[in-house]
C-alpha cells in the first residue's frame, strides 16, 4: 500500500484527432520511500485508415532529494497498410538520476539502481513489429532492443539489456 498525499487525473479530446492524458501523483513518506512526485503525460494523434502516433512523458522525483529521479520520454505508433498489414513501432530513452533507488529495493529485493558513469545519461528502448492479420494466417516479424541501463520507474519492463526477434 503507498500512502497518497493528492492526485489528479485529466483527460481531453479537444480535437477529433487528439487524444491527451495526463495523471499526477504526490506520495506520502513510508517503506523508506521519501515524498514522491509522479508525472504522466500522453498525446494520441489518430491518422486516417486507424493509424495513429503518441508520444509519452514518464517522471518519478522525490521531494526530498533532486538527485532521486527517473525521467522517460518515448513516441510509438501504429501504420495501417492497405489491406491486412500492420506495422507498429515505439522509440524511448530514459534518465535516472545519480541518487536513485534500486527499484527492488523497496521490495524487500536487493535491487540495482543507476550509479557511476551511468547516472543521468540516456539508456534507450526502440522496437517495432510488422504483422499481417489475415483470417486462418497471421505471421509476424518483430524486433526490440533494452539497454541494460533503461528505467522506467512508472512504467513496466520485463527485461532489459536483450536484443529481441521473433
Amino acid at each position: 500500500v503507498v500512502p497518497l498525499l493528492n492526485g489528479l487525473k485529466l483527460t481531453a479530446r479537444p480535437l477529433r484527432w487528439l487524444r491527451l492524458g495526463l495523471l499526477q501523483a504526490v506520495t506520502l513518506p513510508g517503506a523508506g520511500q521519501p515524498y514522491t512526485l509522479a508525472l504522466l503525460g500522453r498525446a494520441l494523434f489518430e491518422l486516417p485508415n486507424g493509424s495513429n502516433v503518441g508520444v509519452l512523458l514518464a517522471q518519478r522525483q522525490s521531494l526530498e532529494r533532486s538527485a532521486d529521479r527517473n525521467l522517460v520520454v518515448g513516441v510509438d505508433g501504429a501504420l495501417r497498410g492497405r489491406g491486412n498489414l500492420l506495422l507498429t513501432g515505439f522509440a524511448m530513452v530514459s534518465l535516472t538520476g545519480a541518487g536513485a533507488r534500486p527499484t527492488a529495493e523497496a521490495a524487500g529485493g536487493p535491487g540495482t539502481g543507476q550509479s557511476g558513469e551511468f547516472a543521468d545519461k540516456p539508456a534507450p528502448g526502440v522496437g517495432a513489429e510488422l504483422s499481417w492479420r489475415g483470417l486462418l494466417l497471421r505471421p509476424q516479424l518483430r524486433y526490440a532492443y533494452y539497454h541494460p541501463q533503461l528505467r522506467a520507474d512508472l512504467g513496466f519492463l520485463r527485461r532489459v539489456g536483450i536484443h529481441e526477434a521473433v
